[in-house]
């Protein structure tokens, strides 16, 4: 058999495992197959194939259900790209799924299938939450079709597994390929209660819209869930969404597998065309990845602030994208147990876009893992979480959780050079042993500490000073709340844009902000109700200025040009979006050109040195927010 046809056979079989939600490899071993079959053959038959064909009975798509051509390389994206404004947004990981509305009324779903014919999923979605009926203006009452992909969050996947085995059904191990499974069982079709169905493509034959962004304004409207999306016009823009999604990738709710571009305006799109596998007016990219096998030599224990016991395997050291790879994260409890994780089991990791390598699955067990009774840190007896998914240290007092919630709230608030060492020390001192402490510092009281003197401590009490004005948000995020990050944050401050105002939310309220679920909005209110409501008082007591966000307009930064890098409370675009307005420029690279680079702790970067070299002004995220 030649290579060609050995690789196409290879292909057709994984592609048929993988749609029966049976993947025996990994993403990016089925695409480095791809890419060698299309370095020897680029014409072949078989890379032009959409999806795949069942011998099931078949729904005629109105529409063509195409997949998307996709690059690895940002500069081929740009050229791609030719200088059209286009919209990007995060690539689910899941199973398409095309939903046919009739007078504006859920009639039927399909999926993809081969593109052009695929299988009746409308049993499946009996149990699957989206919106029956169509109640926007745009598509009230109209023949509809919503694209979209069926989708589980990693909190519903353990809640699934534990329900799979509670009905003496096998346990599923792979997230990855249990939606696929789900779509394609004879019974149990309840379990499909766990899915959600995430939108991001619609056709109506007379609705009358011009742009990609129009679309996604539609289907928000009409409460479809949408994935994450934002509109981008050069390079700069690309990178910048590139980074995000480089730094979300482990910590979303769901799995992604890259980005999708569209150029935003939809004639130009059309105009592009189509091939029998893919429009022209959109595109996929995605990083390359390297997979590589090595063996569990110990698991380290630990436990963050929010008492979450976590797990990290230390392995036998081996090369992947041209960096040696010593650590994996396992997460949690729950993805030990699903996995069979054990130390001196073979597992299979990947490293994806340069990012953090990351456990994909279990090659060859080795017994199982005696998960800990007690917390590595005091001793205390552990319990399982609400959702069953975590090993939980219940014990408020347990020094690594105070050390923990203390030290987020220096890095969320910006407070500088109180590292990991300083803190210890002030802690074991007794100065600091809740956020409110540091507020009552005085540089007298900690010069003699180890290693400050009088000039750092000077030092950290001017930046503890600074970190008095706080947006809402920001106090928000410092809390530590268990799943509540920076974006959820700001979300909340819009709605809610003071303490006082969040005070008189429930959990339905807080379940209609996007992004917000049942386990986050109890999470918030009883961590405002234990220690938010005292800590708020608390520091208002201390002179500390907690506002709500306002967005200032006009051109205040008109000629001037910013680049923005490191860690900040803020994303990237939100900073960006704001310097815009004001009239100022965003730019990717320190050059001469430069006015300021935003940056909240200026280091030895590549663009802290070269501005430091051009004599550029380095202005931290608060600073810019005060011009």
């Amino acid at each position: 058999m030649s290579k060609q046809k050995e690789l196409e056979k290879k292909i057709i079989y994984h592609k048929q495992q993988y749609y029966t939600g049976r993947a025996e490899i990994s993403d990016a071993e089925y695409d480095n197959l791809e890419e060698e079959l299309k370095n020897i053959a680029p014409d072949s038959y078989v890379l032009s194939q959409v999806g795949f064909t069942f011998e099931t009975k078949k729904i005629k798509h109105n529409y063509p259900m195409l997949s998307l051509d996709k690059r690895r390389n940002p500069d081929e994206i740009i050229s791609w790209m030719d200088g059209e404004p286009c919209m990007v947004s995060y690539k689910m990981d899941g199973s398409s799924a095309s939903l046919v509305y009739e007078n504006g009324i859920f009639k039927l779903a399909k999926s993809r299938g081969d593109g052009i014919f695929g299988e009746n999923l409308t049993s499946y979605f009996k149990y699957i939450k989206f919106p029956a009926i169509l109640f926007c203006d745009p598509l009230k009452g109209k023949t509809v079709e919503i694209r979209g992909e069926v989708c589980i969050s990693r909190n519903s996947f353990y809640l699934l597994a534990d329900k799979m085995s509670s009905k003496k059904l096998e346990r599923p191990k792979s997230i990855r390929n249990i939606v696929a499974g789900l779509l394609h069982k004879k019974n149990d079709l309840e379990l499909c209660t766990y899915l959600d169905f995430i939108a991001y493509e619609l056709f109506c034959d007379d609705l009358k819209i011009e742009t990609e962004q129009e679309k996604f304004n539609i289907l928000e409207c009409e409460k479809f869930k949408t994935p994450w999306h934002t509109s981008i016009k050069n390079k700069t823009e690309f990178n910048t969404v590139l980074e995000e999604y480089q730094n979300s990738i482990e910590s979303g709710d769901y799995l992604t597998d890259g980005l999708v571009l569209a150029i935003n305006n939809l004639k130009i799109q059309r105009d592009r065309g189509i091939t029998a596998h893919h429009p022209k007016g959109k595109m996929a990219f995605k990083f390359k990845s390297d997979v590589a096998e090595t063996t569990i030599e110990n698991i380290i224990v630990d436990v963050g602030r929010t008492g979450k016991i976590t797990f990290v395997a230390q392995l036998s050291p081996v090369e992947l994208s041209g960096a040696t790879v010593r650590n994996v994260t396992l997460n949690n409890a729950k993805y030990i147990e699903n996995n069979n994780i054990n130390t001196g089991c073979q597992i299979e990791i990947t490293r994806s876009g340069e990012v953090i390598p990351k456990y994909l699955k279990t090659i060859k067990e080795n017994g199982v893992y005696e998960l800990p009774q007690q917390c590595p840190s005091c001793g205390g007896n552990l319990e399982r979480s609400v959702t069953g998914i975590d090993l939980m240290c219940k014990n408020f007092k347990c020094t690594a959780q105070l050390k923990g919630k203390i030290a987020n709230w220096i890095d969320v608030t910006g407070i500088e050079n109180i590292g990991p060492s300083t803190l210890d020390r002030l802690y074991d001192l007794k100065l600091v042993t809740t956020p409110i402490d540091l507020y009552s510092l005085k540089g007298e009281d900690i010069a003699d500490i180890d290693g400050l003197g009088k000039k750092s401590a000077d030092k950290i009490i001017e930046n503890i000073n600074t970190s008095k004005n706080l947006k809402f948000a920001t106090f928000l995020t410092a809390l530590g709340i268990d799943g509540l990050g920076k974006g959820v944050a700001a979300l909340i401050a819009e709605k809610y844009p003071s303490f006082e105002h969040l005070q008189s939310a429930t959990v339905e309220d807080l379940k209609s902000i996007n992004g917000i679920g049942e386990i986050l909005a109890g999470n918030l209110i009883d961590g405002m109700n234990k220690f938010g409501s005292e800590l708020y008082k608390d520091l208002l007591s201390k002179g500390v200025k907690i506002t709500g966000e306002t967005v200032k307009k006009g051109d205040v930064f008109k000629d001037k040009t910013f680049v923005i890098t490191g860690k900040l409370s803020k994303s990237r675009k939100e900073i960006a979006d704001f310097i815009k307005q004001n009239g100022g420029k965003v730019t990717g690279s320190v050059s001469k050109n430069t006015t300021f680079l935003v940056c909240n702790e200026p280091s030895e970067s590549s663009k802290s040195k070269k501005a430091k070299s051009l004599n550029i002004s380095i202005i931290s995220e608060d600073e810019l927010f005060k011009i």
